[in-house]
């Protein structure tokens, strides 16, 4: 109630509750200062301009005072333990603080117990104080000189050194240092600390704090160069690239093939090439991507270097599935396969086994897609690896999303949304975001389908993806003709098919001329529809996307000339590689088309299989999304006869389930006393089936992140 906004609540929810402390007042003051600022600020179709994760907001000045207001009531000699407790963060360790200080340990420990019993401002976890709010923290923080600041930070980094010598804090304790003495301006130092420290903070998934420390050590002038630079910038790249930052991504790329360049390095000259690569692959710079990758496997393969050679593949065959040549993108992706397995690389095998799953789902192979997503689950260290897990979570969710089982794979998109909320992910958290769009838009709520569209959509652009950007353009076109806006769904739709093209998105062009073959069909725009369905025919069967091909050869027999019989062919064959949307969808348009009763009967039980997986609560609007259509302006005209014969368009033709359990031949079995007639009047059809000339359910689910 406080943000007025749903999608507001979502995007911001978790910095919210963090930075507020659970304080009702403060989260009041922190959402009235962002809608001052304009930090909530949306224009059309824009995403909220707010946190993207947890620590991101800034708290307000008013509950800054408060925070100062309390500090300033302690003793001189507290509020000076309290600066240098603060240096390292909202926790730490007591020990170190008193002998930064040079104060005995007991003494110390006596002062923070008074002021966590008389003033809640630390209290005790465990051997460890923490901050009552990042308030104070961020206040005393404030309150310190820079001068100053580095003297604690010298003498912090000293202590912990010292215990650190007769103790094995390890990584975690290497961090610190490596932070303390950056800050403290004392650069060689740091260096002692910066490779393991690093190593911990990825290995914990605590890629924020690892991107911070990292660009503050390359940032520094003649700190480090040579190899050991290199080594600096590829894993910063990496991380950089798994945020959603790919601009930096491929400026640090670059860097490093230019610094191997200048090395004569080839080993590391491959792996940059496979860097940049990849960086071209994210920002849909797939003719860049693909010099550098195919340079790179020359490289690789002649200097044996099988890890260089199995990363070039796997961002190899996702370009070639981004742009549908779906055979040579398996063909790269089953080479990684094996390569991964050669050098025993558990997790590289779990992702190739992840990337092939994508590339069969896009030919419509659910069931060896499925095989592959859980031989990835099988390997992928989800527990210990959050972006796994979120990215099996998108996938799984994707499966189910084709079989019709709607609700779970909404829970499995938004777990993936939280998890890449929480690590901080701009480009999960799109992809996410769009893939609950496709759900939302399945389920009947094309309002909240929008919501998440152009939350994806504004993420994406934001970043640079445009292969993301194009799919989310085309859910807000579905989302548009959903909603009766034809205007809106030809302007997105027109929008999307341009990005696709300029990238190269074959598939992604198919998608986009069904969907305007689809509406224009729907406004009368006969002419127009053909060509862009005709188009979208015969580039789907190029790329082999059957769903596709069946698809849109459904919708080019119910306009004038269409050959219904030549559609059946192609269902026949291909039926099975078709989603469930979109089986439903293409029986109906083939009822129409023929008045066939049976492809009535199969688009009943169809949609009867799909409404069992649809909560109870949302049943009507998903029923009405899947049976109501605008009247269609289209018809056919008889080549034989050379006269244009009306095809009628039913309005609404109810389907009655009774609870979720309803099995879908017992609604064939209610339906068969009814007419089956595509031309019957409305009133005589008991039951049945679904939209005529509809807008489309949802846009083509595409590939999970990378």
């Amino acid at each position: 109630a406080a943000v007025q906004s749903q999608e507001v609540a979502d995007e911001l929810g978790f910095g919210l509750i963090e930075a507020s402390g659970g304080n009702p007042y403060f989260l009041l003051e922190i959402v009235r200062s962002l809608r001052e600022s304009g930090a909530l600020a949306r224009g059309a179709g824009s995403a909220p301009r707010g946190s993207r994760a947890p620590g991101a907001l800034r708290l307000p000045t008013s509950i800054l005072t408060i925070m100062n207001a309390r500090l300033a009531s302690l003793p001189e000699d507290d509020r000076d333990l309290l600066d240098m407790a603060a240096r390292l963060g909202m926790e730490f360790d007591p020990r170190v603080v008193a002998d930064a200080l040079a104060l005995e340990r007991v003494p110390v420990l006596q002062r923070l117990t008074r002021l966590e019993r008389a003033h809640r401002v630390v209290h005790a976890v465990g051997e460890r104080f923490v901050f009552d709010h990042r308030g104070l923290l961020e206040a005393l923080l404030a309150g310190v000189p820079d001068a100053l600041a580095r003297e604690y930070d010298a003498r912090l980094a000293a202590a912990l050194e010292r215990m650190d010598a007769g103790s094995s804090g390890g990584g975690a304790c290497a961090a610190v240092l490596t932070d303390l003495f950056l800050r403290a301006a004392n650069g060689a130092r740091a260096m002692r600390y910066l490779t393991p420290g690093l190593a911990h903070l990825d290995a914990s998934q605590e890629l924020e704090p690892a991107v911070e420390l990292a660009s503050r050590a390359l940032a520094l002038p003649g700190l480090v160069g040579g190899a050991e630079r290199f080594e600096l910038l590829l894993p910063q790249a990496q991380r950089l690239g798994r945020f959603g930052r790919h601009v930096a991504e491929l400026e640090l790329a670059t860097e490093a093939l230019d610094l191997a360049t200048r090395l004569d390095d080839t080993p590391r000259r491959a792996r940059a090439l496979a860097a940049e690569g990849h960086a071209f692959l994210n920002v849909a710079r797939y003719d860049d991507a693909i010099r550098c990758l195919e340079e790179c496997l020359e490289l690789a393969t002649s200097q044996g270097l099988d890890r260089t050679e199995a990363d070039a593949r796997a961002a190899l065959g996702q370009v070639r599935c981004e742009t549908g040549r779906y055979d040579d993108a398996l063909a790269e992706h089953e080479r990684d396969l094996v390569l991964r397995r050669r050098i025993g690389d558990a997790e590289g095998e779990a992702a190739a086994n992840g990337m092939l799953g994508d590339v069969h789902c896009e030919l419509g192979r659910y069931d060896r897609a499925h095989a592959h997503f859980r031989r990835e689950r099988e390997l992928a260290p989800t527990e210990r690896d959050r972006f796994a897990r979120a990215r099996t979570k998108l996938r799984v969710g994707r499966t189910l999303f084709v079989l019709g089982r709607y609700e779970d794979a909404r829970i499995d998109f938004a777990r993936a949304r939280t998890l890449w909320q929480l690590l901080g992910s701009v480009r999960g958290h799109a992809a996410a975001n769009a893939s609950l769009g496709d759900v939302a838009l399945a389920m009947g709520d094309p309002a909240a389908a929008h919501r998440h569209f152009s939350v994806a959509a504004a993420r994406a652009r934001e970043i640079g993806m445009r292969f993301l950007e194009g799919r989310s353009l085309l859910g807000l076109a579905a989302a548009a003709a959903a909603r009766a806006d034809d205007r809106g769904a030809l302007e997105h739709a027109a929008h999307a098919l341009a990005l696709r093209r300029q990238i190269g998105d074959r598939a992604g062009i198919v998608d986009c001329l069904v969907l305007l073959g689809r509406i224009r069909s729907s406004v009368g725009a006969v002419i127009a529809a053909k060509a862009a369905l005709g188009e979208a025919l015969t580039l789907a069967r190029m790329i082999g996307r059957a769903g596709s091909e069946v698809l849109a050869a459904a919708h080019l027999a119910l306009l004038p000339g269409g050959e219904a019989a030549s559609a059946e062919s192609i269902l026949t064959a291909y039926g099975t590689q078709t989603a469930m949307d979109d089986r439903i969808e293409i029986h109906s348009l083939l009822w129409r088309a023929t008045g066939s009763s049976e492809h009535l009967r199969e688009a009943q039980d169809l949609m009867a299989r799909v409404l069992t997986h649809v909560p109870l609560e949302l049943r009507n609007a998903a029923k009405a999304r899947l049976t109501s259509s605008g009247s269609s302006r289209v018809s056919r005209t008889d080549p034989q006869l050379g006269r244009r014969a009306s095809v009628a368009s039913p309005q609404r033709i109810e389907l009655r389930i009774q609870g979720t359990s309803r099995a879908a031949n017992s609604v064939s079995d209610a339906t068969r006393g009814a007419s089956t007639s595509p031309h019957a009047p409305m009133g005589s059809m008991s039951t049945a089936c679904i939209p005529a000339a509809r807008a489309p359910i949802t846009s083509r689910l595409r590939k999970s992140p990378r």
